[in-house]
């Protein structure tokens, strides 16, 4: 498992519910989770 791949699964795990709620309440608008053009596995 590459370094991004480990990161994006831990913010899916831990960050994503949290913002996930955030949206559904009206705080934030969307969200994006994007993998870097440039980045070595």
């Amino acid at each position: 498992m590459g370094l991004f791949a480990g990161i994006y699964n831990l913010w899916m795990a831990n960050h994503y519910p949290l913002q996930k709620k955030a949206m559904e309440n009206g705080d934030i608008i969307s969200i994006v989770a994007e993998k870097p053009k440039v980045h070595r596995e």
